[in-house]
């Protein structure tokens, strides 16, 4: 019975988890609205294309929390902090998923820097522990990679690798899938704030999976999201409100067969402060 429950909430976590492109935590911008995050830069990037934290000139430190399809044991909860600095911006992660009888648990470290003014580039380490009750823990390391290019003052061009090893979870008896994808996308910005971008998912045991995002300013400290993903066909939005020195996101989409599935993410920019009171 034990090992049939593992097995139970290990296939719930490589199905559903899978369906966005985080594994575990599905960021409020991004993943949970439908958007690829190939191409977009913010503090939520490290969950993405760790490429998108290239810019970031702050020191910042986030909290997430996401809700699949009214599921509590498949919520997942996460701390993160970026800091900039001369050489690189680097970051760190800590995200828990599951509950008290089965979760998974992940360290990250991220590091991205600016190449040239048209191309930066990003590099993320996980370190990811499996426990079960009355069972031993399992262990998995994986590295993701992006990439992201600027042609035009309009146009920005992003890919990203995740589990780019293609590694498995190594259990007694068997080996186990760990979400191993390629993501990519090209964002057109016809007018301040307002983005287009469309973008297609690869993962490795799954169909392809395309989008189409739109981000609209309605207030300089307010922004609007909508996305449409396919296979199966997904709706999603999602809104950001900026409050000095805090910035609030949140996103939901919708799953013909299980759901509604939402994010909520809340930022601090600890070096505005500093900056501040100068």
């Amino acid at each position: 019975m034990k090992r049939l429950l593992f097995c139970l909430f290990f296939v719930l976590f490589t199905t559903i988890s899978a369906i966005a492109q985080d594994d575990l935590f599905h960021n409020p911008v991004d993943a949970a609205v439908g958007n690829t995050g190939s191409t977009t830069t913010h503090a939520w990037s490290f969950f993405s294309n760790p490429a998108g934290i290239s810019n970031i000139s702050d020191v910042i430190a986030g909290i997430g929390y996401h809700h699949p399809y009214g599921i509590k044991e498949l919520d997942s909860k996460t701390i993160h902090c970026i800091i900039p600095a001369k050489l690189l911006i680097t970051g760190v992660g800590y995200t828990y998923y599951g509950f008290e009888y089965f979760n998974i648990q992940r360290e990250n470290i991220v590091a991205a820097r600016q190449i040239a003014s048209w191309c930066q580039m990003g590099l993320r380490f996980n370190f990811l522990t499996m426990k079960q009750q009355n069972f031993e823990s399992y262990h998995v390391f994986t590295v993701d990679g992006g990439i992201q290019l600027k042609p035009s003052e309009k146009i920005r061009i992003g890919f990203y690798a995740a589990n780019v090893g293609a590694v498995r979870w190594k259990l007694p008896d068997r080996n186990e899938y760990q979400s191993s994808f390629v993501a990519a996308g090209v964002a057109y910005e016809p007018a301040k704030g307002v983005v287009l971008e469309t973008g297609i998912v690869k993962d490795s045991k799954r169909l392809s999976e395309y989008s189409f995002a739109l981000t609209v300013p309605l207030h300089k400290n307010i922004v609007f999201r909508g996305a449409g993903m396919s296979t199966p066909l997904r709706l999603g939005f999602g809104a950001g409100f900026k409050w000095k020195p805090f910035a609030i996101n949140v996103g939901m989409n919708h799953h013909a067969s299980l759901g509604f599935s939402s994010s909520f993410g809340l930022l601090f920019a600890v070096g505005s402060l500093f900056k501040d009171n100068k």
